[in-house]
């Protein structure tokens, strides 16, 4: 399609495909936290090593960082509140604009209505750079959140 459409038009198709599949549930997202902005390379690295950024936003959430992190957590069956807020209290130190990346994972490897595609991304991210960050053991968890899941796309892409 890319060599019979004229370059305007073949961006507006694109536009379109990437809003109906945000809007399905069909593309997983990872939220890179403001202290791993620096890291987005290898971040986008990762993913496309295993499938496709399909879009991506940055959202400047002001005083809104915190209400940002419970909502996305909330979706979440088990949550231990209190790791939560330590992880607020230092990915809040280096501002409040996150990045969000929306995957198209070709085989997502689904068991048990988990991706295991997704989970590798996000565990090989937090792995490989969370040494980066001066927090301790805490730094794994301030690289990103991810969705796994199907319905965590549906609640996390609106």
């Amino acid at each position: 399609m890319r060599n019979v459409l004229s370059d305007e038009t073949y961006a507006e198709v694109d536009c379109l495909i990437n809003s109906r599949l945000r809007g399905s549930g069909y593309l997983f997202q990872i939220v890179i936290w403001p202290s791993a902005l620096q890291f987005e390379d290898q971040i986008t690295e990762i993913v496309e090593s295993r499938g496709e950024v399909r879009d991506r936003i940055e959202i400047d959430l002001g005083d809104n960082l915190r209400s940002f992190m419970r909502e996305i957590y909330e979706t979440q069956e088990s949550v231990v509140w209190d790791g939560i807020w330590d992880k607020y209290d230092i990915v809040s130190q280096y501002g409040s604009t996150v990045r969000v990346l929306f995957i198209e994972l070709p085989e997502p490897h689904v068991r048990e209505g988990t991706s295991h595609q997704m989970r590798y991304i996000k565990e090989t991210a937090r792995t490989q750079l969370h040494t980066e960050l001066d927090h301790g053991e805490i730094s794994y968890v301030c690289i990103l959140h991810s969705t796994d899941n199907f319905r965590h796309n549906m609640t996390h892409g609106e």
